[in-house]
């Protein structure tokens, strides 16, 4: 793998793809369960470098992803033993069974639908910023959300077998699943993209709705504030992205920059569902648990901006070599380069650069100039987005209006 020429970096490799890195396996799983903090750290460090290895990292209860992912999101320490992990999921599924109750479904018979509809619009009412308002405004926001995610979930990888195989049992379940979760979660309620990552986890837990909505739900928790009203923290993230990257590489901050593209709204969709629409489901999954065990061992930081740095480093010669726009502003292609990636995305390697503009994003770190080669340089005010507003076309259209009849009905 060759270094650009213009500025000392790595290209993006085209060829094996995470294949490279030693990853997490049986026997490191193992030791970390019998270990202490510091055998959990060195799992998080195998796991962060190369995913999970092996087969066993395959669908199903047994599988090593299916035992491993509740502890890498922090819903059990690694250590715990299996009744009380297995106490801790009775626990989710019968909070499921509450939810089931008020959501119904075709011949549960368990509530006529108008007593199943007020009952669900209350649950949805007293939940985080719905304010227990007017019942009739409740069922309104209730009955708005379910329309979103009943027209969404058809949208959802479309053709996909696992979703359309038993006349579309797992889509239904999607759908199911994802109203349940709206309950649960009224402050978050349901915004379009979180089907795209509970259908990536249905994979895993293909028969066990508990084990799903509780990594699910974690999930989510980490990516909260993606998945607030309008994301209002994903802008800064964004544009701290071309500052990292354009630290080191000023012939992809100078072309950045001659595009108005500063703000980054292009990276909005590979960084809100981190990159799940973008690569495919054995990818997808690899790169989420290194992510979060990178996250796991940087507690409280935002890996956000880091990930769109290393995507623009993973990507600089496409960048670099697209025809001019029609002008300053003009995103077309660059929105088109990050949702239809040109070349297989190098997983060790976008691990490695995350982690390089992780530490490079720190507090009080200090970037040195020219860290990229002879053309790289310090960020500087050079690099600074600060003058360029973020613009509405950072959200996608799960953005827009996302909740109306949610909140505007309260």
């Amino acid at each position: 793998m060759g270094a650009c020429a213009a500025c000392g970096r790595r290209g993006a490799r085209v060829g094996p793809r995470g294949g490279g890195a030693g990853g997490l396996g049986e026997a490191g799983w193992a030791a970390a369960r019998a270990g202490g903090a510091g055998a959990w750290r060195e799992a998080l460090e195998r796991c962060a470098a190369g995913g999970l290895e092996g087969a066993g990292a395959g669908a199903g209860a047994g599988g090593l992803r299916a035992r491993v992912w509740p502890a890498l999101l922090g819903l059990h320490a690694p250590a715990a033993p299996g009744p009380e992990v297995a106490a801790l999921r009775e626990g989710v599924a019968r909070r499921l069974g509450e939810l089931g109750a008020a959501l119904g479904g075709e011949g549960e018979g368990l509530l006529e639908e108008s007593d199943r509809a007020a009952r669900a619009a209350a649950l949805f009412a007293a939940g985080e910023g719905c304010g227990g308002g007017p019942a009739a405004a409740a069922g309104a926001a209730w009955a708005a959300t379910k329309r979103r995610v009943g027209g969404d979930v058809p949208r959802t990888e479309p053709g996909a077998p696992f979703l359309e195989a038993a006349g579309g049992a797992q889509r239904a379940r999607l759908g199911r699943l994802l109203k349940l979760y709206a309950l649960q979660d009224p402050g978050v309620g349901y915004c379009q993209g979180m089907g795209d990552l509970l259908a990536a986890l249905l994979r895993v837990w293909p028969e066990d709705d508990a084990g799903a909505f509780w990594v699910f739900g974690a999930l989510i928790g980490r990516l909260r504030g993606q998945f607030s009203e309008g994301a209002p923290d994903v802008a800064p993230q964004l544009a701290r992205a071309a500052e990292l990257a354009g630290g080191q590489d000023r012939a992809l901050l100078r072309a950045l920059r001659a595009r108005d593209a500063l703000a980054c709204p292009f990276l909005f969709q590979p960084v809100l569902l981190l990159l799940r629409r973008e690569l495919s489901l054995p990818e997808t999954l690899s790169f989420w648990e290194r992510y979060f065990a990178l996250q796991s061992l940087h507690p409280g930081r935002d890996l956000r901006a880091a990930l769109g740095a290393a995507l623009l480093r993973h990507y600089r010669e496409d960048i670099l070599a697209l025809p001019r726009g029609s002008g300053p502003g003009d995103l077309t292609d660059l929105v088109r380069l990050f949702h239809h990636l040109p070349r297989p995305v190098d997983l060790d390697l976008l691990a490695r650069d995350l982690r390089e503009f992780l530490a490079a994003d720190a507090p009080g770190h200090t970037e040195r100039g020219g860290g990229g080669g002879p053309a790289g340089g310090g960020r500087g005010r050079e690099c600074s987005s600060g003058s360029q507003e973020p613009t509405g076309r950072i959200t996608l259209e799960s953005h827009r209006g996302r909740r109306e009849g949610q909140r505007g009905a309260t």
